[in-house]
């Protein structure tokens, strides 16, 4: 495996890193509602016997959830549960800390707690081995108990203590430990209460005291509280009628103190406290009206029927991936899953869970805490204990690195390193000698496996499934299943530069393969080659399989160059980072106030922080409910100095929640936007606006926008900017991101002839208050194409009109009658919502009153069509039913034997090709969600497809084998350069509904062309052909033709423009595919025209109707003297230009010195012979016998033919050509200046070849 070694300093795998293969999920355990939510991802791990872990994402109406469930069976012998604590009271904790801490295998954090004070639980706290830590304070009385039978209950626990004082007196105890105590009430505090001050203990009364105890007398009495109580001391707190109690004790009075806590189940020996009830005898309890309905991070315990089982959930929250879950909704989710009663913890920044995974020494945190810092320190906690293993190998959990989604995947050719933690038979680390391992697979055509050890390297050797298995003396079989994809095609490490701050700043870089198919794996350190970066960036293999990368000088930068056997990509460093200010506002009088749809703004100069200047921003988003827009133009546009990797600046915000945006263009003079958070703060703040990678240097500033989308939002205020500046590295060269195409679009051809064709259009964006504009001319152009070109239907994919008003809506219908009446109402039409369908109302009403139902699921000739409604930016922001409706028909689909494919419409794409990448679905996780069904849907036989629009360019990429085509715009002016699939036009799918199944999801053999391809139609005005009017034999030459639009765009006709190419005499397609009667080959694909034989012809091209055409000359040989025809018994050349056309020679042919012979289409007999001749040309020609050529002095070109005999070139002065020749006997060449070639043209050689003509 030759490749990156690892560097001495690279920092180790880590050993708690979740494993890529898990056990199968517990059938019992509900996690979602049908039609209600749907689990996108289910994965369980053992964590110890009778304990095991379920990990879950959950999609609802709410939005996601990310949780996990540690499910415990209390029968199980070792199982056991206990209270989690620092140690103190009032000292905080990490759950993950606690858990190592006590040896717990699991744990979850417990209680509420008094924070930013004592940092004291609200509720009890009982251990088995300190019995009751605290007492809740009044009121807190809900906890999670388990009792000295074994069983784990929701109970309230209430404190039952007294002191006894002198003359028979008592009094009640109201705390333990406790951080509040009530009116006159008396409490106690142990060693146990830690170093907070208990003065806050009296709420705030002035009346109290309190006495110390050591072994049941009194040493000390106290009007002043204090802190830390000494061990072996017990100490008295009392308020009002409580502190005149203990204020008449006196040293040496004998005081005996006892308590305990109290359930009505009876003894209590675990216990821990919560809050609120979520299901009580089965049903699921509602909160208050204002009582946890917001979404946050939770933490919750339930109790099955008998006791026996308890459920510890953590639902994730305050992120973007799981926002999190109400109470309301939580209460269901313990319900469903099997909890009879279950009780809400203390959630937010203190939700939290650690378990120690299989093979591990010691708990780790599994959870994500919401806390910016990471993990919370908490009260107290939950532990699952189980009793320790034999510490002997009984099992392996087996992992691939590196870790990430994909790495269970690999191609042909390259590895991937598996390593084997074993564990014993209570899922714990081994610590006795694991026994000798031995690796194997049964899957040997597909991949092999070498490994000593508990780590193995798998080899890649064919596409398909795989699984390598590990096992070991007296240790069960362990197997991981692994799935071959095809050859790479290419890879890369990304297109953003990787900035180092500063030397010794270290980073982690992975590079990723791709197939034919888009299928995507990772691409371990060891099978990449890196170049580059000396003196500046040092690279090695880190032990989980990236790249390590290590920054050696500041103020510097690199490109590396990365190879994998034949592929290339390459990626940028800079070291160091640097802020240089570009508009201090000096100039604030000359800055202009703009907007759209929200009159009565201004700009004017303002103070800015520290005695700055700055500029204010008023807006008033009152006048619309469309969106909105408030801007501060710049006098002229600023050129950002260098390579910014952010914009940032100081804004004065005023809380209203507007979004600020950066309006920028790109060298390539796209116009293009950068976002920072809306703004909800007051006062200063610094905010940073990223510049995203792959955008063309230089950047110019343009103007500050605030903007308003909501329709239900209408407000007015005012923002202050102040010291606007560039974050910038040092300058790189950025490596070139090549152009990935993608074969559904075809760049030659048409889809006619195709049995299901379906028309896309999208993006026309026009307002009914301008019904002559050019948008709607372009639409009416677009749908006059559409109805001529007859398809079987035509989708609208979005943003046909601009401003969703009813008056814009009834121009639509305008339209589309007009196109019905073009088509004789043949062509149904289906209109797919997108942004601009709300765009002005915020709603979907007015499209719904225009046009009903906004999705749609139907069969056309054996192909399901889905139509769905993203609107609002994602699936779910117009109705959960969307998803429930997609995951039904790709089921019904898969299922229904009438149906061989799948096209699902919507208007955001997963994915947007731009750099800046703003237009595309706004929920991540829903997108990748999206491209996970369709993809699960073709690994079970049948095509998928996905046809967007929104993006304002034309563009496909397949996703893990599914196509995923953005139609660009029809009407308005594109947001891409040109060459970027920026112009306007339209979509035409050719849909082939027999070639539909899939028979192997992972052969590259097995591709979507012979299912689906798109014909991207442009709009052209004129069309622009530059090639040669002259070719030699075999010369090739670039081809490059333009298209224009709307009189400023030009636009190159490339991928993704669908061209037909064509003309006369020359064949479209490869040189080795033309025809005899072909003069030259133009390959659409690589925009080369070669060359063939002598002779003239057309090269045309056709871009929307408009055609170009060039005539070509091929060959430009000798003018015939003599001309042969018919058949003829030999024939000599003494002298001039004989040309054979067509002719038959039964006998030898002899080219005499000076003289030419040029055959074209001609049958030889043999042998033939020419020595010192002038010119020499068999093009298309036979000789059934042996031929000599040598001394030639001009051109020898033997092209397409065929020679039954020996063939021997040698010592020929001029060009010597062997191309496309089949030669039934032995090649020799020598001597020959220059060296034969056959322009790429293969010979086919049934004799030895040898000489020059060797790898001809």
């Amino acid at each position: 495996m030759p490749g990156l070694a690892a560097p001495a300093w690279a920092a180790p795998a880590p050993t708690d890193a979740p494993a890529q293969s898990r056990a199968q999920a517990d059938p019992d355990l509900v996690l979602d509602r049908p039609g209600e939510s749907v689990v996108t991802r289910r994965e369980v791990t053992p964590i110890a016997p009778g304990l095991t872990m379920t990990s879950f994402d959950r999609l609802g109406g709410p939005g996601w959830i990310r949780g996990k469930v540690l499910v415990a069976d209390l029968d199980t012998e070792g199982l056991s549960v206990d209270y989690l604590s620092s140690g103190k009271v009032t000292t905080r904790q990490s759950v993950t800390d606690m858990a190592r801490g006590a040896g717990a295998v699991a744990a979850i954090n417990g209680d509420y707690f008094d924070m930013n004070a004592s940092e004291a639980p609200l509720g009890v706290g009982v251990s088995r081995k300190d019995g009751l830590v605290q007492a809740p304070v009044e009121g807190w009385n809900q906890a999670v108990t388990v009792g000295t039978d074994g069983l784990a209950r929701m109970a309230q626990v209430f404190l039952e203590g007294h002191a006894s004082l002198p003359g028979g007196r008592e009094l009640t105890l109201n705390g333990v430990n406790t951080y509040g105590l009530p009116a006159d009430g008396v409490g106690v505090f142990t060693p146990a209460w830690g170093d907070a001050t208990r003065g806050n203990v009296a709420n705030g009364s002035a009346e109290v005291a309190e006495v110390e105890l050591r072994d049941g007398r009194v040493t000390a009495v106290r009007d002043t509280l204090g802190a830390a109580v000494p061990e072996g001391a017990t100490v008295l707190v009392g308020r009002e009628a409580g502190a005149r109690a203990l204020r008449d004790l006196r040293p040496g009075d004998r005081v005996s103190v006892g308590y305990r806590p109290r359930a009505s189940f009876g003894e209590v020996a675990v216990a821990v406290g919560g809050y609120q009830v979520l299901v009580a005898d089965g049903v699921a309890q509602r909160s208050g009206e204002n009582d946890g309905n917001e979404l946050n991070a939770r933490t919750a315990v339930g109790f099955s029927a008998d006791n026996r089982r308890m459920y510890l959930v953590t639902v994730d929250g305050r992120q973007a991936d799981s926002p999190g879950i109400s109470l309301p909704d939580l209460a269901v989710l313990m319900r469903d899953m099997g909890a009879h009663n279950a009780l809400n913890m203390d959630g937010g920044g203190s939700a939290a869970m650690a378990a120690r995974l299989p093979g591990t020494e010691r708990a780790g945190t599994v959870s994500s805490p919401s806390d910016n810092g990471g993990e919370r320190a908490v009260a107290n906690g939950l532990g699952l204990f189980s009793t320790p293993g034999s510490g002997q190998a009984k099992g392996f959990r087996l992992r691939p690195a590196p870790a990430v989604d994909t790495a269970a995947r690999l191609f042909p050719g390259l590895h991937r390193t598996v390593r084997a933690l074993p564990h014993d038979e209570a899922y714990g680390a081994v610590t006795a000698t694991v026994p000798a391992t031995a690796w194997s697979t049964a899957t040997g055509a597909t991949a092999s496996v070498e490994g000593r050890g508990p780590d193995a390297v798998v080899t890649g050797r064919a596409p398909g499934a795989a699984e390598v298995a590990v096992t070991a003396t007296g240790a069960a079989k362990a197997v991981l299943p692994l799935t071959v994809l095809g050859p790479a095609v290419r890879v890369s490490a990304g297109s953003a530069p990787i900035a180092l701050e500063g030397a010794g700043a270290t980073a982690r870089l992975t590079v990723t393969g791709y197939d034919a198919l888009g299928h995507t794996a990772p691409v371990e350190a060891a099978d990449v080659k890196v170049a580059g970066g000396e003196g500046v960036v040092e690279a090695g293999a880190a032990p989980d399989g990236t790249i390590a990368l290590k920054a050696l000088a500041d103020g510097r930068s690199a490109t590396l160059k990365l190879t994998v056997g034949t592929l290339e990509s390459a990626v940028a460093v800079t070291v160091g980072m640097t802020e240089k200010p570009f508009a201090d506002f000096s100039d604030a009088a000359a800055w202009k106030s703009g907007n759209d749809r929200a009159p009565g703004g201004s700009t004017a100069p303002a103070p800015g922080p520290d005695g700055t200047h700055g500029l204010r921003l008023a807006y008033d988003f009152t006048h619309s409910t469309g969106t909105r827009g408030q801007y501060a133009i710049a006098p002229e546009g600023i050129v950002l100095p260098g390579q910014p990797r952010s914009i940032t600046m100081w804004i004065e915000g005023d809380g209203n929640g507007a979004w600020p945006r950066v309006q920028y263009r790109t060298a390539a003079g796209v116009t293009a936007n950068l976002d920072a958070p809306m703004v909800t703060w007051t006062g200063w703040r610094k905010v940073e606006f990223p510049v995203p990678a792959g955008v063309q240097y230089p950047l110019t500033f343009q103007r500050f926008r605030l903007m308003e989308t909501s329709a239900a939002r209408s407000y007015t205020g005012a923002l202050t900017l102040a010291d606007l500046r560039v974050k910038v590295a040092p300058d790189v060269e950025l490596p070139v991101q090549p152009k990935v195409t993608d074969p559904v679009v075809l760049t030659h051809g048409t889809v006619d002839g195709r049995p299901l064709r379906v028309a896309v259009m999208s993006d026309a964006q026009f307002i009914a208050r301008s019904p002559d504009s050019d948008i709607v001319q372009a639409a009416r152009r677009t749908l006059r194409d559409i109805a001529a070109a007859k398809p079987e239907l035509l989708v609208i994919d979005g943003d046909f009109v601009d401003e969703a008003a009813p008056a814009d809506f009834a121009l639509a219908r305008t339209l589309l009658d007009e196109f019905d009446q073009l088509t004789g109402h043949t062509v149904p039409w289906h209109y797919v919502p997108g942004n601009h369908e709300v765009m002005g109302p915020g709603t979907i009403d007015n499209f719904k009153a225009a046009f009903g139902d906004t999705t749609q699921v139907f069969d056309v000739k054996g192909t399901r069509f889905v139509t769905l409604n993203s609107s609002l930016g994602t699936l779910r922001g117009s109705g959960f039913d969307q998803i429930a409706t997609l995951r039904t028909a790709l089921d019904g689909a898969a299922q229904d034997p009438s149906v061989t494919g799948l096209l699902l419409f919507e208007h955001h794409p997963t994915r947007d090709p731009l750099p800046d990448q703003g237009s595309q679905l706004g929920d991540r996780k829903e997108a990748a969600l999206v491209e996970q069904w369709l993809a699960d849907f073709r690994t079970k036989g049948k095509s998928a497809a996905m046809v967007t629009g929104h993006v304002g360019a034309f563009h496909a990429q397949s996703i893990d084998g599914v196509p995923h085509l953005i139609n660009g715009n029809s009407g308005k002016g594109p947001a891409a350069e040109p060459d970027r699939g920026g112009f306007t036009g339209w979509t035409m799918l050719g849909v082939n509904p027999a070639a539909g199944r899939v028979t192997d999801p992972y052969a590259t053999a097995d591709d979507t062309s012979a299912w689906l391809r798109a014909e991207v139609r442009a709009r052209a005005d004129t069309v622009d052909l530059q090639a040669p009017t002259a070719l030699g034999l075999l010369e090739t030459a670039p081809v490059h033709a333009t298209f224009t639009q709307d009189g400023e765009r030009t636009v190159p006709v490339a991928w993704p423009v669908t061209a037909q190419w064509g003309g006369t005499a020359v064949h479209i397609g490869t040189a080795a595919s033309a025809p005899r009667t072909a003069v030259a080959a133009y390959d659409p694909a690589t925009a080369t025209l070669t060359g063939l034989r002598p002779g003239s012809g057309t090269l045309s091209v056709t871009v929307g109707g408009v055609k170009a055409e060039q005539p070509l000359t091929v060959g430009a040989l000798p003018a015939c003297t003599t001309t042969v025809r018919g058949r003829h018994s030999s024939l000599a050349v003494t002298s001039g230009v004989t040309c054979l056309q067509g002719a038959t020679v039964d006998g030898p042919v002899l080219v005499q010195p000076g003289a030419s012979l040029v055959a074209l289409d001609s049958t030889l007999s043999g042998p033939l012979s020419a020595r010192g001749a002038n010119t020499l040309v068999l093009s298309d020609t036979t000789v059934n016998g042996p031929v000599a050529v040598s001394g030639t002095t001009g051109t020898t070109a033997i092209l397409r033919a065929t020679v039954s005999g020996p063939l021997h070139l040698a010592l020929n002065k001029g060009a010597t050509l062997l191309a496309g020749t089949t030669v039934r006997g032995p090649l020799d060449c020598s001597g020959n200046t220059p060296a034969p070639v056959n322009g790429g043209l293969a010979n086919t050689v049934s004799g030895p070849k040898g000489g020059q003509c060797a790898k001809l």
